[in-house]
């Protein structure tokens, strides 16, 4: 079933139930964004039109925000419009997902743990949203591990 199928938080609650975890992950840390980071959103952000696509959110907001985390951990690895798939049940291809990066010699360049996923969908949250944790839950189904939190 493709990522895409999923309309809503509900359709992915109907075939795979899920409990939420209201709890605190991250560490506490104050993290700066550098002045040309506020500035190049600052850009995006008074110079868009009245209508714009989705493609220009996602390079404008979402992939900034990705690309410093990013750099913060260098082992880790964020793909873009990668090919992501848990059998035939769920496939697709995530807007953005980080992995980490392999160690050694391998056939898939994805590393394990598939760690986060997002999608970006201007028009549409509720069905972003649905096919998000769809995402989420082939990540958590190729990691083998439950106990790796997406």
């Amino acid at each position: 079933m493709k990522f895409s199928d999923f309309k809503s938080v509900e359709d992915v609650l109907d075939k795979y139930p899920l409990y939420e975890v209201n709890a605190r992950f991250l560490p506490e840390v104050e993290l700066v964004p550098m002045e040309w980071f506020i500035a190049n959103i600052k850009f995006a952000l008074n110079t868009r039109a009245s209508v714009e696509s989705e493609m220009f959110y996602r390079e404008a907001f979402v992939y900034p925000f990705m690309q410093q985390a990013w750099q913060r951990h260098p082992k880790l690895k964020v793909w873009v419009n990668r090919k992501l798939a848990y059998k035939e049940e769920l496939t697709g291809e995530p807007d953005y997902f980080v992995s980490t990066l392999p160690q050694g010699p391998t056939r898939d360049p994805v590393g394990k743990p598939l760690v986060a996923v997002a999608e970006a969908k201007q028009e549409d949250f509720i069905m972003g949203w649905g096919q998000c944790l769809a995402e989420m839950i082939a990540c958590q189904k190729l990691n083998d591990n439950e106990d790796v939190t997406i």
